[in-house]
Formats: structure tokens, sequence, C-alpha cells
């Protein structure tokens, strides 16, 4: 019988966190590294990533480091479980460069 998996956040993590796009409303490409914690790394347990609830992805832990390319079209929650059980979550942010402003097309004072 297997115990199950207590990991505090310290242990896992996730880089990048944020994803930069050139204007407001485009999708987000990144390649997130996922670092496990040591008692994970090699020991061939089910680790499976989930974005906003919908499962993306579930391997088996072969080394301490893994990757994953994740397409967001909003801020995210991603969450993971480790043989079923949730072990860890994380706030994946999108920035634009261009703010999301409209700039002012007449000038705020007028000597009239």
């Amino acid at each position: 019988m297997s115990l199950p998996v207590q990991a505090s956040s310290t242990e896992w993590q996730i880089a990048p966190s944020t994803c930069f796009t050139d204007k407001p409303g485009e999708l987000c490409r990144l390649q997130i590294k996922v670092t496990l914690p040591a008692r994970l790394a090699n020991s061939h347990r089910e680790i499976c990533f989930f974005l906003n609830k919908k499962q993306l992805q579930c391997l088996r832990s072969q080394s301490a480091e893994l990757q994953l390319p994740i397409t967001l079209a909003d801020n995210a929650d991603l969450h993971i479980t480790v043989d079923g059980t949730r072990q860890f979550d994380k706030k994946l942010l999108i920035q634009s460069l261009v703010p999301n402003k409209r700039r002012r097309v007449r000038s705020p004072w007028s000597f009239f």
C-alpha cells in the first residue's frame, strides 16, 4: 500500500507563469517547465495536468523536470494531480505589451 504524496507548494516549480502577447486578446503559446519534488522524480507515478479543470496530459514521472506546451486565451488555473490526488495549483497569467486603452483624440483642455 502506498501512502499519498503530500507536497508543499515550495517543492513544485513552474516557469514561466506569465505569458506575454503583442496585443490584448491574442492567443498565447508557451512551453512551461515543471520541476517536480525530489520524492516524485523517477518514481513512475502518474502525473496529470489540468487547465481550468480540463485535462491536458497525463504521464509517468521519469525525470525531475517536465516540459508542457500550453495555449492560453485568458488567465487560467493550472493544477496537477499525482495518482489522482490534487497536489499543486498555479495561476497562469497573460499580459499584453500594448495596454488595452484607447487614446484620447482631442486635448483635455481648450482656450475657448
